[in-house]
Order: C-alpha cells, then structure tokens, then sequence
C-alpha cells in the first residue's frame, strides 16, 4: 500500500478556521433563511461554481435544535454542519454534479452487497452528531446489528469541490475521531469541474499518532486514469465483525470509477 502523509490536525470544531470567503449572515427565520440560501444557490451556479460552495448562519442554540435538529419537524433541508457551543450552522450548496457523484458512488456500494446478502445489513446513518457539533455526510452506513450494541455509520462519504480540501479533511476529521463520529472509513471526493477531475481518498484513523491518514488515492481525468488500484472497502470494517462465507471486501473497479466520473461531466454539460 502506497504511504500517504499524515493530514495536518484540524482542532477539535468543526468549524473552526472556515475561509472567509465563506459568506455569513445572522438567522432571522426559516422564511429569511430559505431566501438567503435560493439566492446564493442561484450566485454560486451562475458563477460556474467559482465562488465558496458553504453559507454560514449565526444561530442560537435554542433556535437550532428547535428549526433543525427537532426529529418531529418535517424538514426537508439538510445542512452540512453545526455547532451548538459556537452557535454556528453550515450549510452546503450541493450541485448536480454533487448529487450524480454522491449518488452513484452509493448505488455502487449497495450492489456490491446486494450481491454479498448483505444488503438489508446495513442501515443509513444520515446524521452524525456527538456533544455540541453534528454533520450530515452526503453518504453513511453501519451494521443494523453492531456486535458492541453501538449504532452508528462505520463507513461515510462525503463530496465537495477541489478548492474545500481543508474543510474537507476537518469532515473526516470529525467523522473519524473515536471519541466524536467513531466511523472507520470516510471516502472524499473532490470534483475539480474546471479540469474535469475526480479524485477519491480513502481516509482511517491512525491511533498512534491521532491524526486521520490518507491510506488510498485514486484519480481520473476525463481521459486519463492516475492509478490501476480499485477502490477497496473492507466488509469487516463495515460490518464490525469477522467476514463469512460468501461475504467479500466491497472492490469498486477503476473502469466502474471512471463510469462514474464520466456520468458526472455529462451532467455538468447537459
């Protein structure tokens, strides 16, 4: 296996050190804050995504739990994070090609186990939240049964733009941390639309020095293709027990991964 570096230590928020390009404004409601998101939603698409793809509100705590984080609301607005101590929310502007890459790379790791028996195993994690921050991954999954009774998505994926590296990897950060989202794997996909450029790292935990660590890259260029490794997700990382007959690693092959990129330019061109 190739030696990534270790990733820099983001602190313990997740929302500590955004770039200031990021745009903020001060919550004022659901009607203010749906008019504020629609209209950078539509700057940010007319721009050909050249400017910051996260809004951030100010917001008190009391407001947040009660608008967003309440199970009994019918929201059908997602944010990508939040912190109570900070009285921060984060929202992402997610576009066609985020939703293709989000989706097929989930379509293709529910085939795999589909075909492993596996599929009514694992159950979506869509909110993962530990003390005063929480975060929306764009993908999560864990046992429906964990043998140590602690539900909870053991592999998540999470989708952004080329230029959000930092913010990033403060995600997997988070979704990582073994005392915060404790998943084993976190997937990042960075889409540079300009390059037509998708690149997938495969994060884990490092222990000894607490830090994530980059453990697989994999990189395709519309007509170019870094690597001939496939993607590789171990069943008893997901699973949280030892494999059994017939249960296999999930393998995403390189020329299934370029079919997927592939399908994310035609959106960005349709």
């Amino acid at each position: 296996m190739a030696d990534y570096p270790y990733s820099k230590d983001y602190g313990r928020s997740l929302l500590e050190g955004l770039p200031l390009s990021i745009k903020r404004y001060q919550y004022q409601g659901k009607e203010h804050f749906l008019h504020t998101y629609y209209l950078e939603l539509d700057l940010f698409k007319r721009s050909k995504h050249d400017t910051s793809e996260y809004i951030l509100f100010d917001i008190d705590a009391d407001t947040l739990e009660k608008d967003f984080l309440d199970p009994n609301i019918d929201c059908s607005f997602t944010f990508d994070s939040f912190d109570t101590e900070r009285n921060l929310l984060l929202i992402k502007m997610k576009s066609d090609e985020h939703a293709q890459a989000t989706q097929q790379i989930g379509f293709s790791i529910m085939e795999k186990l589909l075909h492993m028996g596996l599929r009514t195993d694992v159950k979506p994690f869509p909110l993962i939240r530990a003390g005063a921050q929480g975060k929306h991954p764009d993908n999560g999954w864990g046992p429906m049964r964990p043998p140590d009774h602690d539900r909870r998505a053991t592999i998540v994926v999470e989708v952004g733009l080329a230029e959000s590296q930092p913010k990033l990897e403060r995600d997997a950060t988070f979704l990582l941390d073994p005392e915060r989202g404790k998943a084993n794997i976190a997937l990042i996909v960075k889409l540079n639309l300009k390059k037509h450029q998708m690149t997938l790292d495969k994060y884990e935990w490092d222990g000894d020095n607490e830090f994530i660590k980059m453990v697989q890259r994999i990189q395709i260029t519309e007509g170019e293709i870094a690597t001939s490794n496939p993607l590789v997700i171990s069943i008893e990382q997901l699973m949280m027990r030892p494999r059994s007959s017939p249960e296999n690693d999930i393998i995403i092959g390189i020329e299934e991964l370029k079919d997927i990129a592939d399908s994310i330019w035609s959106v960005q061109t349709s």
